[in-house]
């Protein structure tokens, strides 16, 4: 993808020749591109961690002179305690959990009877339920949305 995107977009340069203008450059088109081409960040962290990997081997073989990345040290909690680590600052931080998104009151009880009741959409019993226990099955679920 970035060497398609070097080929297109920054005049068909090459991936030996990159450097941090071409990694923000790209960065902006698949963050804050075009809507349908755009990734998520977690796609995008990927997207660096492979990119990161392939310039250090190729620094390593000696096939770019210089890392076309820039780096930052921070200092983290881990389980070890406090750490200091180096990171990449074209990654972008986690977004964290997506926040909860709840049920509406109503389409949880249609959920309820139509998925654990054996009903149908109109209350009325579904003559080809095959579930047993639909009353244990409906107070389990009230339990958890109702305590």
């Amino acid at each position: 993808m970035f060497c398609r995107f070097l080929e297109q977009a920054r005049g068909g340069k090459s991936i030996w020749a990159c450097d941090a203008a071409d990694l923000a450059a790209f960065k902006r088109a698949r963050l804050h591109g075009d809507p349908e081409q755009s990734v998520s960040v977690s796609t995008w962290r990927r997207s660096v961690a492979a990119l990161d990997k392939w310039a250090a081997w190729a620094k390593c073989e000696g096939l770019i002179a210089e890392l076309p990345f820039r780096y930052a040290d921070k200092t983290v909690w881990t389980p070890n305690g406090l750490q200091r680590i180096r990171v990449n600052t074209a990654s972008e931080p986690d977004p964290g959990p997506a926040p909860v998104r709840f049920l509406a009151f109503g389409d949880y009880l249609t959920w309820r009877d139509v998925g654990l009741a054996g009903r149908l959409p109109d209350s009325r019993p579904d003559p080809s339920w095959r579930g047993l226990h639909d009353e244990r099955n409906c107070l389990f679920a009230d339990s958890g949305v109702c305590s």
